[in-house]
């Protein structure tokens, strides 16, 4: 069900939420695939030959409701005065700022794919086993069923205004480019080679060494595409929508009733100026990221059933999807020396002021006579309206790292007992949280900086340096089954008698923390960080003593409730309102509190007759009732930066159970 939608009820410092709901998609995948091998033996060989065809479609339907309205703080305010006005007032006023109505049209997406794979499985030797592969992906760019797809090319002259940057369309035919992708594939670069090795050494050191090195290319799928990259099907579709003709003015008064202006669909080259999110593919679209993965591990049997392994494993990718990371519309830092002059509003370019064309502004929309900010004209690409953005496609830009020592230590099961343990020791270095992140959001605030992108190089969320994991199980030695006992009453077995004892133990350091920063205004940048000075000490309190925390009174400033040293975090607006901070995106120095679990059972099976069991079982999760302190806050805006906020909710939870099984 869809209902009419408000937005933009903020101001200073109080806002209220959208108001109604009217996203209603319909989306239908369709995956097919075809594979075929064929093994081959020959002597020490074991050869494997083989195809595989995969075919992925989305077809969406964008089925939204009765309308959006926005509304403005400017229109109740005082000209100038940021701090007046609010969008709930102009609301109440029926004062809309903008509005519009959905009107769809259905597409639908098309990834194919293409691979030939090789193995040879090669024993040289009763001791030495190698592994030999090749794979290679063919795998094009997506398209769309009938061609409903736009880029803007940031090397494209607009036509119409003579700069930079405008919008050109798939497919055959008049307005368009005559063919279905705007950059070429890769098409001789995805191959994946694959080597491994076991080897044995002599029996009397009872030791195997195991290796392995391959790349793996990254599959492309209609994950955050919609039919169309990010759902945009401009060109492709009628538009039904009201802008206001300048600042502080609104559209129109809705009780006089809605009067947007119906476009038809046409390939407009000069449409980033009144759409939202025009989408630009990246020339190096056509380039599929790839994953190398390699590791190294020696194994050693030792007496009493016993395993001990020592490895060191390897993985890092490049050329990830990370669209949210190019920016290339970002306002460059040397402009932010204009301070205040950029949230002044031109509609000619006789009007910019000598010190912003002197930083190359200049009013991108020739005579229209459309209201823009000033910042707007020192764009790179100024034909991009305001209030919208650039969104990127097939952006080659991500990568990660990650660098492992893991030791395990295993016994199988003798004389009532195994276990399984292990460590790693590990470092996860990145910079994207996902190459979903178009779809959820992962990606969101970054890059700082789209002209200098190593800021965005960080350890990532998942980072955790020391990870413990114990599972084991013990039969006790007392019963009828067991070694003692063998005598005893039946009544007595079934009371004491065949129980197991098992445990599962989760330790884990703390993960890395991130600052967020207050925004620079009359701008375009994706996110602002605070400053880091800390001269080479800690970033935690030292002062901050977890024993004596009191949660009866967690809203208040307090310093011994402090876990950061927020001397060493500098938000950028106390040093100047167009100021850019330097921090990581995630810092390494300082972490959240480390976890531990324990979870226990006690268990028993009882065979009263032959096909007949029942199973006695009590649980003890979370053993010893252990919590972590949550809820750290990290923004240096807030009078409780730094301070703990909350506990986790990890309460002890005990559990009886019975079964029978006949």
């Amino acid at each position: 069900m869809n209902y009419p939608e408000i937005t933009g009820l903020s101001g200073d410092r109080v806002s209220f939420p959208t108001l109604g709901y009217q996203a209603n998609d319909i989306g239908a995948g369709t995956a097919y695939q075809f594979v075929n091998t064929l093994s081959w033996l020959r002597g020490k060989h074991a050869f494997k030959f083989g195809f595989d065809y995969r075919w992925n479609g989305l077809n969406w339907r964008n089925n939204a409701g009765p309308g959006q309205f926005n509304f403005s703080a400017d229109v109740t305010g005082l000209p100038g005065f940021n701090q007046t006005g609010h969008g709930f007032a102009s609301m109440l006023l029926g004062q809309v700022t903008s509005a519009s109505v959905n009107i769809d049209v259905p597409v639908g997406s098309q990834f194919p794919m293409y691979s030939w794979f090789v193995q040879d499985d090669w024993k040289v030797s009763r001791r030495l086993t190698v592994n030999i592969g090749l794979r290679w992906d063919y795998q094009p760019q997506g398209t769309e069923k009938y061609d409903r797809l736009h880029n803007f090319n940031l090397d494209l002259m607009d036509p119409k205004y003579g700069i930079k940057g405008a919008v050109e369309f798939a497919g055959t035919g008049p307005g368009r480019i005559g063919r279905r992708m705007f950059y070429d594939n890769n098409l001789w670069t995805t191959w994946g080679p694959r080597v491994g090795f076991a080897y044995q050494l002599p029996e009397a050191t009872k030791m195997t060494i195991r290796s392995g090195f391959g790349i793996f290319y990254s599959p492309r799928i209609p994950n955050g595409w919609s039919g169309v990259p990010w759902g945009n099907k401009a060109g492709f579709t009628m538009t039904n929508q009201v802008q206001r003709p300048a600042p502080n003015l609104p559209a129109f008064n809705w009780d006089d009733g809605y009067n947007g202006v119906i476009r038809k669909a046409q390939l407009d080259p000069s449409l980033a100026k009144y759409i939202w999110g025009p989408v630009s593919w990246d020339p190096n679209g056509g380039r599929v990221g790839y994953t190398m993965q390699w590791n190294f591990n020696i194994q050693r049997e030792l007496p009493g059933q016993m395993v001990v392994d020592i490895g060191y494993i390897g993985t890092q990718s490049v050329g990830l999807l990370a669209n949210e990371i190019r920016r290339p519309f970002q306002l460059p830092y040397s402009v932010l020396s204009l301070g205040d002059t950029l949230g002044g509003w031109v509609n000619n370019d006789a009007s910019i002021p000598a010190s912003v064309k002197a930083l190359g502004g200049r009013y991108p929309y020739g005579n229209d006579g459309e209201w823009i900010p000033l910042w707007q004209t020192l764009s790179p690409y100024p034909t991009v309206i305001y209030w919208s953005a650039l969104y990127s496609w097939n952006v080659p830009l991500g990568f990660s790292n990650y660098q492992a020592l893991q030791l395990q230590w295993n016994k199988r099961y003798s004389h009532g007992l195994q276990f399984n343990s292990n460590y790693t020791f590990s470092k996860t270095m990145g910079n994207v949280s996902s190459t979903f992140g178009d779809t959820w959001g992962m990606n969101w605030g970054r890059p700082l900086d789209y002209y200098n992108l190593r800021l965005e190089k960080s350890v990532m969320e998942s980072d955790q340096r020391h990870v413990v994991k114990v599972g084991a199980s013990y039969d006790l030695p007392f019963g009828r089954s067991r070694s003692r006992g063998k005598d005893i009453p039946v009544w007595l077995d079934f009371i004491a008698g065949g129980w197991t004892l098992q445990y599962i133990g989760n330790y884990s350091s703390g993960m890395p923390m991130g600052f967020g920063a207050t925004g620079t205004p009359n701008s375009n940048f994706a996110t602002n960080r605070p400053f880091l000075i800390t001269n080479g000490k800690p970033l935690y309190n030292s002062s901050f003593d977890p024993k004596k925390f009191d949660m009866t009174d967690i809203n208040t400033p307090r310093p011994e409730k402090t876990y950061i040293n927020t001397s060493m975090v500098v938000d950028p607006v106390k040093i100047n309102r167009y100021a850019r901070g330097n921090a990581a995106r995630l810092v390494d120095q300082l972490r959240g509190f480390a976890f531990y679990s324990e979870d226990t059972s006690l268990q028993k099976n009882w065979v009263p007759r032959e096909g007949t069991r029942v199973q006695f079982r009590a649980e003890f999760l979370n053993l010893f009732n252990r919590h972590r302190f949550t809820g750290i806050n990290t923004n240096p805006a807030s009078p409780l930066f730094g301070q703990i906020s909350g506990v986790s909710d990890d309460r002890r939870q005990i559990q009886f159970g019975i079964r029978a099984d006949f």
